[in-house]
C-alpha cells in the first residue's frame, strides 16, 4: 500500500537516520550523510515571482540590477533556493 506524508524539510535527516520511510523526495542535504544514497528525479529550476502590477512583471528580460532595487522575500536560511542567492 502507498502511503504519502508531507513534513517540514527540517526533519528530513531525523527520518531517515530513524529509518521511518522507504523512499523520501527532497533536495540532498547540504551536511554529510555518509551511507545514504541520492539519485536525481528532476532537474530543478528557480524562479522569481512578481505580481501582474509590479514593474517587472511581464518583462522579457529582468536583469541582475533590476533586482537588486526589489525587495524580496526570501527563502527560509539553510534552503537550496536561500543558498543560491
Amino acid at each position: 500500500m502507498l502511503k504519502v506524508d508531507e513534513i517540514d524539510g527540517r526533519h528530513i535527516l531525523s527520518l531517515v537516520a530513524r529509518d521511518e520511510y522507504d523512499v523520501i523526495v527532497c533536495r540532498p542535504p547540504s551536511v554529510p550523510t555518509d551511507g545514504w544514497s541520492f539519485v536525481p528525479v528532476i532537474e530543478d529550476e528557480h524562479a522569481i515571482i512578481a505580481g501582474p502590477a509590479h514593474p517587472l512583471a511581464g518583462r522579457a528580460v529582468v536583469t541582475i540590477d533590476d533586482l537588486r532595487r526589489c525587495r524580496w522575500l526570501m527563502p527560509p536560511a539553510g534552503v537550496p533556493a536561500e543558498r543560491l542567492l
